[in-house]
Order: structure tokens, then C-alpha cells, then sequence
């Protein structure tokens, strides 16, 4: 007789498991961001360059002008450096979803950010940072913040790695 509840509750648990999962492209989406990460993901550093110390706010960051588009496409956008000596382009694409993608309802989407400093009189490259971001895909959130995950893991930015602060 007590054996029938330990049944019914494993049975239960096992259900509301299986509905918390339904659908669920979490994985999917983790297991294809990890392989583009793998090929694609990084910073890579063509030229360092020496920047008078009035580029840098105290603490040690680089003062940035506003953020504009570049050219009619939203998902790419540019600040300058100094005197538009330097750009920051920073291109948005969406691999899976887009921007509209409703994260609460489980869907998912994934994406690939691109970073590149140029040096705006010759157009050189300077440097170059991507990484790829996953939100969402988790089935059902019962009303919880979606989760999200962000590959490589970034523990310095590419103005970092590119410009140094000079005297």
C-alpha cells in the first residue's frame, strides 16, 4: 500500500520533467554556439597603438563618442576614437530568432557579435573580437528570467587588447 504514493510521486515528477523539457532547444542551440566558438570565437590583435593619455577617462577607460549607425542596416553600428581618428564597428547578426524572439515563451535565439577597430585614415585593421551569445530555447521559464549563455568568455575587451594609454 505505501508503495503506490513513492510510484504515483515518481510518475509525477518524471511528467512535470518531460513538460519542462518539451520543445526545449537550449542544448541545441549551447552544443552549436560551442562549434562556432570553437572555429570562429576570440580576439585577434593585428597592431597595437600608443594613445595620448586624453583618450582615457581616469580610471583607465577609453573615452568613446556616441553611437551611430553605419549605413542603413541597424545591426551594424560605429563610435569614434579620438578625433575619428579610430571607429569602433560592432556588427549584430542573428544566427537563430531574431530580434523579436519572445524569450519568456522558451524560444531561443542565437547570435554573433563582431567587434573591429580600424583606423579610419588608411581603413586598416587593427583588431577583431567575436563572440556568441544564446537566450532562451529553454522550453517552458514558469515565469523565470530565460537563461543565457555567451561564448568564449570574455575577460578583456578588444579596446583593451589594441590601445595602450601613453604619457
Amino acid at each position: 500500500m505505501k508503495a503506490l504514493p513513492t510510484i504515483v510521486l515518481k510518475t509525477l515528477c518524471g511528467l512535470v520533467l518531460c513538460v519542462a523539457l518539451f520543445g526545449c532547444e537550449r542544448w541545441t542551440l549551447d552544443k552549436q554556439m560551442e562549434e562556432l566558438c570553437a572555429k570562429d570565437g576570440g580576439i585577434v590583435v593585428f597592431e597595437k597603438v600608443t594613445l595620448p593619455a586624453t583618450y582615457f577617462y581616469q580610471d583607465g577607460a577609453l573615452k568613446r563618442r556616441q553611437t551611430m549607425l553605419l549605413g542603413p542596416d541597424p545591426s551594424v553600428n560605429f563610435e569614434r576614437i579620438g578625433d575619428d581618428d579610430f571607429r569602433i564597428i560592432t556588427t549584430k547578426q542573428y544566427l537563430v530568432g531574431s530580434q523579436s524572439t519572445n524569450l519568456q515563451r522558451g524560444n531561443g535565439v542565437l547570435i554573433r557579435m563582431q567587434v573591429r577597430i580600424v583606423r579610419w585614415k588608411d581603413k586598416q585593421l587593427l583588431g577583431e573580437q567575436v563572440w556568441f551569445d544564446r537566450g532562451g530555447g529553454d522550453g517552458f521559464t514558469f515565469g523565470f528570467q530565460p537563461s543565457g549563455k555567451t561564448c568564449p568568455l570574455l575577460i578583456t575587451s578588444l579596446t583593451q587588447s589594441v590601445f595602450v594609454k601613453g604619457e
